[in-house]
């Protein structure tokens, strides 16, 4: 029979109870300390108002690439692009001479930038205009750079090297004259400006361009009521197709703003061998090809503010052999988390290598990551501002993009797309 303890034993044990307990309450005390000190420093307000990371294990785990918009020519080197962890926290950064508008990264951590130049917005038909596209390397130096007067909106970086950029282009006045709807007498100087898709190589030589005024039709291809008749496509979005999804040929993807239109245009004579049925789209961003040949693109809902009651923007999967609609992240109660997200300008969608998506409220300088059942997992509001940024809030964006570490070879070793103390944070956050 095993012995009881005696008094002296039990005063011990209950000595070192208490001990453990005053260990306890000073670790305790502690972790919430840190908590509130290093923690609070991570956190980033979102959706949630919370961590920008809400499923660690659902999260596509990797870098995003910020552009904070401005529409100002003379920031003078202050202007700056930021590839931050999971958490917003800039593990590298880029200063551009001027103002940049939006960038990408080649396989090799190259930064490759749409940049505002100096220009007198007297002469272009409206703001939307860049002017000048760069490639600096990891230490920002400058390795190549294009300049156009009339670049504006978005490029493709091809996998041979060549650039290809959108431009203005004046509308011949036997064309302007037939393109109907619009704000009357709306037009810019008198005339109607175009869009045209220019590819130029690594010396900057043109090899191959398409003018929107030569392949569209105007009878189908009609201003929208409210819309201003100084630019009429809009082309804000041009990706590269080695195989398009409807003939298997080069091509190039095509959003045109102003006509509520995605369009695939193939590369070898210029036609238009797809576009997007009619009211699939209003103001969409961003259509880009997916691996299984459907196409996504940040639809705005332009007009959904206006409707009753009001709804939001959505992201639009749509399968274009059969022009079905087969995904679709709506707003409202039928949203991410019965949230809404609207952005009448500006947006971008990204399908991600885990299955999620990635969407950049643009206007609302907001970005979060869904999973396929629309789960939210990740939110963060853009916490980089720049200048003054005329029509748009300081920290909007005109689309933004998430990069994993196989889908780029990075020149140093960053530091984790999760950090250490971030790591921390989590498990107290759930322990806490």
């Amino acid at each position: 029979m095993p012995k009881l303890a005696n008094k002296s034993q039990l005063v011990n044990i209950s000595k070192g109870i208490n001990y453990l307990f005053a260990v306890f309450v000073v670790l305790l005390a502690s972790l919430l300390v840190f908590q509130t000190t290093t923690c609070q420093g991570l956190v980033a307000v979102g959706m949630t108002g919370k961590s920008p990371i809400i499923d660690i294990n659902k999260v596509s785990r990797g870098y995003t690439l910020i552009t904070p918009i401005s529409q100002r020519s003379d920031t003078g080197g202050k202007n700056v692009v930021y590839l931050t962890d999971l958490y917003g926290q800039p593990v590298h950064k880029w200063t551009t001479e001027f103002a940049a508008f939006y960038s990408v990264l080649d396989n090799q951590a190259n930064l490759v930038t749409a940049i505002i130049s100096p220009f007198d917005p007297k002469n272009y038909p409206t703001g939307a205009r860049t002017g000048l596209i760069q490639k600096l390397n990891w230490k920002g130096e400058k390795i190549w750079e294009y300049k156009n007067d009339l670049i504006h909106h978005d490029f493709a970086v091809l996998p041979n090297g060549n650039v290809a950029v959108t431009v203005w282009e004046k509308i011949p006045k036997t064309i302007s004259d037939k393109i109907k709807g619009g704000i009357p007498n709306s037009e810019f100087k008198g005339e109607i400006w175009g869009d045209k898709i220019v590819e130029v190589d690594k010396d900057g030589k043109e090899v191959w361009s398409w003018s929107a005024h030569q392949n569209m039709d105007t009878n189908i291809d009609v201003f929208q009521p409210s819309t201003a008749r100084s630019t009429w496509t809009l082309l804000n979005g041009v990706t590269y197709l080695p195989k398009d999804p409807i003939e298997g040929k080069e091509a190039y993807l095509i959003s045109l703003r102003g006509v509520n239109t995605v369009a695939i245009v193939r590369k070898e004579d210029g036609k238009i061998i797809w576009r997007s049925p009619k009211g699939a789209f209003s103001g969409q961003h961003d259509a880009t090809l997916l691996p299984n040949g459907n196409i996504l693109a940040f639809n705005n809902n332009i007009d959904a503010a206006f409707s009753n009651p009001p709804t939001g923007s959505n992201i639009t999967e749509i399968n274009p052999k059969t022009n079905e609609i087969v995904w679709q992240l709506d707003n409202g109660a039928k949203g991410i988390e019965n949230k809404r997200f609207y952005s009448y300008l500006v947006g971008g969608a990204q399908r991600l290598p885990n299955g999620n998506t990635f969407v950049a409220d643009g206007l609302q300088g907001h970005m979060f990551e869904v999973t396929a059942d629309k789960k939210l997992v990740w939110d963060l509001v853009n916490p980089f501002t720049t200048p003054e940024t005329g029509i748009f809030p300081n920290n909007a964006m005109f689309k933004a993009k998430k990069y994993t570490n196989d889908q780029v070879d990075w020149p140093t070793k960053l530091k984790s797309d999760l950090p250490k103390s971030a790591e921390v944070c989590e498990t107290l956050d759930r322990f806490i």
